[in-house]
């Protein structure tokens, strides 16, 4: 499970069994997505291939509020569903890769992908990737990477995902919410979790 912390918040009401309690907790959103994949791989030569993959997949989100009521001190320990889907992708690819590899990764040659997907089940979109990535060595002292990449997603269920460029493998430090606008920012935690209104901040709530 991936847990996110959303915020904490005292005296703030809750629904609890029909009724409005005041409770202090903290409040988590927790992601499950259990999952399984196959893949076959068939070389034409020593650096072409093909690949062929499927994957299936179970999303399952829920907030829980950890805590306590105020007024009698017992403790608060309710979790409540925001979203449950399933789906599965197959998908092909055609693959080069000559790259040459060191202690920290490639050193030398060229590695190319061009991959298609279709998903189906609860979401259906189309999927295609094109990466292509070339690694100079220079006088076997320094390596001058380039990659060039391009992800285009169509389908009903497009406005599901988020692309942008973040994250360990593009720019560090950077997430899908790092370049929001401050308007758009959530403020106030304790009115976002008191009132069910998680949907009100784009960044910290994203779901998917």
């Amino acid at each position: 499970p991936l847990y996110r912390y959303l915020g904490s918040g005292y005296d703030m009401p809750l629904e609890i069994d029909g009724e409005t309690e005041s409770v202090a907790a903290n409040v988590f959103v927790r992601d499950v997505v259990p999952g399984a994949q196959g893949m076959l791989s068939y070389p034409f030569d020593q650096f072409r291939r093909i690949e062929l993959r499927a994957a299936g997949y179970h999303y399952s989100s829920d907030v829980l509020y950890r805590g306590y009521v105020l007024d009698s001190g017992e403790p608060l320990d309710i979790t409540r569903s925001l979203e449950r889907f399933a789906y599965w992708q197959p998908q092909a690819a055609l693959v080069f890769d000559n790259g040459r590899f060191g202690w920290t990764g490639p050193v030398a040659g060229r590695r190319h992908r061009l991959q298609v997907g279709r998903s189906f089940g609860d979401l259906r979109f189309t999927e295609t990737l094109v990466d292509v990535r070339n690694y100079l060595n220079i006088a076997r002292r320094a390596v001058f990477a380039t990659r060039v990449i391009g992800l285009v997603r169509s389908g009903s269920t497009t406005h599901r995902f988020r692309v942008f460029w973040g994250g360990a493998y593009f720019l560090r430090g950077y997430d899908g919410g790092s370049f929001e606008l401050a308007s758009r920012e959530c403020e106030d935690s304790q009115d976002r979790v008191a009132a069910g209104a998680l949907s009100r901040c784009p960044v910290r709530d994203q779901l998917i």
